[in-house]
């Protein structure tokens, strides 16, 4: 039987020393042409006694930022080795691999520097690694965070704005669940604050054109707002268009069925990940899909070339 209760920091940092950490990927996919773009590494601990552990389980707002660092430092290692390897095997294709930073983590002085170390150990070229950043992480202190993001971008990392639309998702959520019998929440007005809302999201976006921002990642929970009515469905259609006017191009996070992945599609958005496409898997996984993807090109080539020749 499994051990209950937290988990001590020091053992959390004993693990990371003696290799218990390990990384998963899910793919995320172009969704024009179902290409793999970029894998998402997501930590993972082979604890010895209770198991298999998600972030969730021994990652929390309570972990000591020494520890939290600890662990980040593990995740762009273990990421960029990964990241060097498929480039090098699959040079055609350009795979990125973006790491998720904590709130802490990009408070760091010291990433910028560790960043430039891991790049050079691995021999990456521009655009191999993406830091994921929380859209409350930038919000924080925006200044804070074009100083941090310039630099990333110096180093020719990526940077994602990873769950993008949970603050309104929240908002929405709330305004929905009141109950709109009372007085003092009347339907007109619940329909006026979800407007104020609408209006924030889009502000938000237009609040950080000026970042050097590669990828707008919106979560679920926001993507399904696209079949909420008109009105939400409208809004993310709008979030889609100011982005791509902005520069920066567009992930939906979550996605479950080929409703979701046709419907994204139609309304532009540029890649996706989710369990329809792929769940998160071994490096060995990842291996074998950009081989069967270099393998379809190849055999894809060949055929093009015997019928130019007989034509």
């Amino acid at each position: 039987m499994q051990p209950e209760g937290p988990i001590p920091e020091v053992e959390l940092g004993r693990g990371v020393d003696l290799g218990e950490l390990q990384l998963a990927f899910q793919p995320v996919v172009d969704l024009e042409d179902g290409s793999i773009t970029s894998v998402e590494a997501l930590v993972r601990w082979e604890h010895p006694t209770r198991g298999l552990l998600w972030p969730g389980q021994f990652l929390d707002d309570s972990t000591e930022a020494d520890v939290q660092r600890r662990v980040t430092g593990w995740v762009l290692n273990d990421a960029a080795r990964c990241a060097a390897h498929w480039r090098a095997e699959y040079p055609e294709q350009l795979i990125t691999v973006a790491v998720n930073l904590s709130d802490d983590d990009l408070e760091s002085p010291n990433l910028a520097q560790h960043l430039a170390n891991v790049l050079r150990a691995h021999t990456l070229e521009p655009g191999a690694l993406a830091l994921e950043i929380s859209e409350t992480a930038l919000f924080a202190n925006l200044e804070r965070a074009k100083t941090r993001l310039l630099a990333f971008r110096d180093l020719g990392v990526q940077v994602f704005v990873d769950d993008f639309g949970t603050a309104y998702s929240s908002v929405v959520a709330s305004l929905e669940s009141m109950p709109t019998e009372a007085v003092y929440v009347l339907p007109e007005s619940v329909g006026a604050m979800k407007g104020e809302a609408h209006d924030g999201i889009l502000m938000s976006l237009a609040s950080i054109e000026s970042l050097p921002i590669d990828v707008i990642k919106i979560d679920r929970h926001f993507v399904q707002r696209l079949f909420a009515g008109e009105r939400e469905g409208a809004l993310v259609e709008s979030v889609i268009r100011l982005s791509h006017r902005l520069g920066f191009r567009v992930q939906a996070e979550g996605v479950e069925h080929e409703t979701e992945a046709v419907r994204l599609r139609e309304v532009g958005c540029d890649l996706a990940q989710g369990y329809y496409f792929h769940r998160p898997q071994t490096s060995g996984y990842v291996d074998v899909l950009l081989r069967e993807a270099a393998n379809a090109r190849a055999s894809a080539a060949a055929e093009a070339a015997e019928g130019a020749i007989s034509s």
